[in-house]
């Protein structure tokens, strides 16, 4: 593949993954912006993910380790309790805020050259164009920036869903366990983020407090302050088209996905894994392989953000069977965890 020059598009978490990926198969990245602060939240990480940054030389962090999934409906008698020694993992994977993972990955992609100005316009198969300046080569873009994606010809889909998310981080003791609590509003996710902490995501309405939290997780955990809190709009977001000449759409310029399933940044370390490989003169191929990586997932979690709020006969029977139907636990963890 040579030592071609490419032009990264955004420096958050998925431009540096981009960077250290495209490093390792010979090409020279160069990294354009500055990392954007993000809501205070978690990033679910599976197995394959943090074997996959430890490999480009990422100290990825301890965070909070997922030994236990437990998955329910508020006010339905039924649950699933999964186990990875159970199903034969050493853990599911590991949850870490994004700020904790950025440190790590800022310096992983120290050496590399790096610009925190803005790219003005992306010219589809010829380069980029900064401050009046164009620069020619390879495009990567990874920011989800509306007027770049028009510049390639690409209008994003949006999908709103009901109320808004409450991302936080909160006082709690986990001890491994990862729950997915089905609610009236949306779903709730509750994750281990290490001693003392928790990740919380609840799709709802109206102001979290901890007595909130405590009367829908009812005597399953015990949570106090919350330490960190942010509000985003419940929505999955994709570009309906992952390639231009000489342009890659990845990361978050290619979908924002419901966190419900926890498999955003799964999908895009995938996404990315499968660009190293097909390198950027193969563009096509890449994005019809990364295409049908993503689809399954933009199914999956609009289907799971929707499905569970309504109160229908029979959620917590139906939920119980995957943990009790031979090889339904195996193939629920392998799909969930490991996107397979």
């Amino acid at each position: 593949m040579g030592l071609a020059q490419v032009h990264i598009v955004g420096a958050g978490l998925a431009g540096q993954v981009c960077a250290l990926m495209l490093a390792r198969t010979g090409y020279q990245p160069v990294l354009w912006g500055r990392a954007e602060a993000a809501p205070a939240r978690a990033i679910a990480l599976a197995q394959p993910t943090v074997d996959a940054l430890m490999a480009l030389g990422v100290a990825v962090p301890c965070g909070g380790q997922i030994d236990h999934i437990h998955v329910s409906r508020h006010g339905a008698a039924g649950h699933t309790r999964l186990s990875a020694r159970a199903l034969g993992h050493a853990q599911f994977g590991r949850v870490v805020t994004n700020d904790e993972l950025g440190d790590a990955l800022r310096v992983a992609t120290a050496g590399f050259t790096q610009h925190q100005a803005a790219v003005e316009a992306i010219e589809v198969g010829r380069g980029i164009e900064v401050d009046g300046e164009f620069h020619q080569g390879p495009v990567v873009l990874t920011a989800p920036v509306p007027t770049l994606l028009k510049h390639c010809g690409i209008q994003s889909v949006r999908r709103g869903l009901n109320d808004r998310l409450w991302v936080g981080v909160v006082e709690g003791e986990l001890q491994g366990h990862a729950y997915e609590r089905f609610t009236d509003t949306g779903p709730l996710a509750v994750l281990p983020l290490g001693p003392g902490r928790a990740s919380v995501v609840w799709q709802c309405a109206g102001e979290v407090t901890p007595s909130r939290l405590r009367a829908v997780m009812g005597r399953r955990v015990a949570l106090g302050r919350v330490i960190h809190q942010a509000e985003v709009p419940a929505a999955a977001i994709w570009a309906p088209s992952l390639t231009r000449p000489g342009v890659a759409i990845v990361g978050n310029a290619s979908q924002l996905l419901h966190p419900v399933a926890g498999q955003g940044f799964n999908l895009i370390v995938r996404q990315l894994s499968l660009l190293a490989s097909f390198g950027l003169d193969r563009l096509p191929e890449w994005a019809a392989a990364a295409d049908a990586a993503r689809q399954p997932w933009l199914a999956t979690t609009l289907t799971l953000a929707q499905l569970f709020q309504p109160r229908w006969p029979g959620q917590g029977v139906a939920l119980a069977g995957v943990g009790a139907l031979p090889g339904v636990a195996a193939g629920f963890t392998q799909r969930f965890m490991e996107g397979r």
